[in-house]
């Protein structure tokens, strides 16, 4: 495959690519300025250095150029108006959304929507998965609902330990949830409603809980900030803002934290567990570029 330097010669630096959720719009930079510029429509033409080459945005938010340049965009639209809750099942992302009380199956970590299905009550708010079945919680009924696998059928369901149940994991022994309205975070015994632990969410209206292997990840409606947890304890190893203004739904895929925002409506992949996504500039959302 080609490397970046085929097509800029002896530019150096790093390269990134520019989404405008906006206009669809896209932008290539590298560090002295604008490496292309699409049309309307997507279509990308290279002129950094005086060459031509085409492209295209192809399956899943990734830009494919015939000589063989992926760019990863690691940002695309929700499958509705207010993602609200996001887990991984090992293979495809799963979101739902408060708005349309609907939940969306992915094509892996992209927009593509393999499956939807109606949520068991009125306002999703978390999911997680236990390696078997999605488990999804509802902001309304103040209930955590166990699924058949992926899918809209209702195993089983209880009580969440507080009335407004925001975010959900699964630790591969615990399922983990929070409370927007209790500020807490609790840990269940098994798949259940009993409680084994709970401690105070590192700040008020706690939105989102993911575990990463070895920490728990949370985050805050209010201040719109990620906490990465000491393991599963109230114990904060770093905290960072979240890329907009109301993060309500976190998960992890093995390598990338991901999370979604209601103001912004929009999901963000995270290089791995950090704050970095991109690079919010004049409404560009920007991350480096990676070859195949």
């Amino acid at each position: 495959m080609s490397n970046l330097s085929d097509f800029v010669g002896a530019a150096g630096g790093e390269f990134y690519i520019g989404l405008n959720d906006q206009s669809g719009l896209i932008k290539v930079f590298d560090g002295d300025g604008v490496a292309f510029v699409s049309d309307a429509e997507g279509e990308l033409t290279y002129s950094l250095d005086g060459s031509t080459l085409a492209g295209s945005v192809g399956k899943g938010g990734y830009i494919e150029f015939t000589s063989g340049l992926w760019v990863d965009v690691r940002s695309f639209s929700r499958p509705s108006t207010n993602p609200s809750g996001l887990t991984f099942d090992g293979t495809n992302l799963i979101s739902c959304d408060y708005n349309s009380d609907t939940i969306y199956v992915h094509d892996g970590v992209s927009s593509t929507i393999l499956n939807s299905f109606s949520s068991p009550s009125t306002f999703p708010y978390g999911l997680a998965f236990d390696g078997t079945n999605l488990i999804s919680c509802d902001y309304n009924s103040g209930t955590i609902y166990v699924h058949d696998g992926v899918s809209s059928t209702i195993l089983n369901s209880f009580a969440s330990p507080s009335t407004n149940p925001t975010g959900l994991t699964f630790d591969g022994t615990n399922l983990i949830s929070c409370d927007y309205n209790s500020d807490t975070i609790y840990v269940h015994d098994g798949v259940s409603s009993t409680i084994l632990n709970s401690f105070s969410s590192p700040s008020t209206n706690p939105s989102g809980l993911t575990f990463d292997g070895t920490n728990l990840i949370s985050c805050n409606y209010n201040p719109g900030t990620i906490y990465v947890h000491d393991g599963v304890s109230s114990t904060i190893l770093n905290s960072f803002s979240s890329p907009s203004t109301f993060p309500y739904g976190l998960a992890f895929d093995g390598t990338n934290l991901i999370s979604c925002d209601a103001s912004s409506d929009t999901i963000y992949v995270h290089d791995g567990t950090t704050q970095q996504v991109y690079a919010l500039t004049q409404n560009f959302l920007l991350t480096k570029l990676e070859t195949v």
